[in-house]
């Protein structure tokens, strides 16, 4: 049954999940339940992680997670995901990056020191990005050194399309600073 399950679902229970394996899902916490008081057999464990048996789906969450934000920053050069962009296939991963500076800020045990030493591996901000509105207090300066580091990256200079899709700021902040980008560019 488990191995099975784990093959077609991989080894996170949602709740839909739950309801209809009720059973499975019992096993499953019993063993997760177990593993930490120390009452496994290293072979059963052995067997278990041979099978693709996650122990904590929230570790193994975060790492995805983690690694997700990883692509992103060498394909963008930066971790500042915005929801203001015109891609929305990151929501899940801003959402994400914006949990961690909330467990950040409140120290939460919900991210640990070592989670925390490799978010700045990657010059994570633990600051909030932008929001529209905001943008007034984002430096000229800062605007200027990503549309050179946009340069950079695409070998030409960057289009408004561009400059939303791989840059840290928005093409409306570069209009709120400058009235308009081309000069800019």
């Amino acid at each position: 049954g488990l191995k099975q399950y784990i093959q077609n679902n991989g080894c996170v229970f949602s709740i839909e999940a739950r309801k209809k394996y009720p059973q499975l899902s019992w096993f499953v916490h019993n063993l997760r339940v177990r593993k930490r008081a120390g009452k496994i057999p290293a072979k059963r464990i052995a067997l278990l992680n041979k099978i693709g048996f996650v122990w904590d789906p929230r570790a193994d969450h975060w790492e995805e997670c983690f690694n997700e934000l990883r692509k992103y920053k060498k394909r963008y050069g930066h971790c500042n995901i915005s929801l203001s962009k015109s891609e929305r296939k990151y929501k899940s991963l801003a959402d994400w990056a914006h949990d961690q500076r909330t467990r950040y800020r409140q120290k939460s045990v919900l991210l640990s020191h070592g989670q925390i030493k490799k978010l700045n591996s990657l010059g994570f901000s633990w600051k909030q990005p932008y929001r529209i509105g905001e943008q007034i207090r984002i430096r000229e300066e800062d605007l200027l050194d990503d549309l050179r580091r946009l340069s950079k990256l695409l070998r030409k200079i960057p289009t408004v399309p561009d400059i939303d899709r791989y840059g840290k700021y928005s093409s409306v902040t570069y209009y709120i600073h400058f009235g308009n980008i081309f000069k800019e560019r």
